[in-house]
């Protein structure tokens, strides 16, 4: 919030694209899907559907049928790259377990106090 808050209050950085501070680490979709898991104390459990089943199952199922335009994000390393953020607002970006940590704890909260 603080990164997005920072780029909207700063006039100079309007009319470019910018992208917030990444952990370094650089994780792919798998990587995330086990820290998430680890976080919550579960397994992780994830598959990987082909794009051409998708095109088939997008029939059916509307959001599937949105996410095969998004497909090159899952079939290769996809990566997000916040040096310009970086050089131009000295933010440093939170590490993804410190993120996961956080973001996990929030909603827990939340499902407790939604019962």
């Amino acid at each position: 919030a603080q990164a997005t808050a920072l780029l909207g209050n700063t006039p100079e950085a309007y009319g470019q694209v910018w992208h917030l501070p990444t952990d370094p680490a650089r994780l792919i979709g798998a990587q995330w899907v086990d820290l998430i898991a680890s976080e919550m104390g579960v397994e992780p459990r994830y598959r990987i559907l082909p794009v051409w089943l998708m095109g088939v199952i997008g029939v059916f199922v509307p959001i599937i049928r949105e996410l095969k335009e998004m497909a090159y994000q899952y079939d290769r390393d996809y990566f997000f790259d916040s040096s310009k953020f970086d050089r131009q607002f000295k933010l440093p970006a939170t590490p993804a377990k410190e993120a996961v940590r956080q973001t996990v704890a929030h909603l827990q909260q939340e499902a407790a106090t939604a019962e």
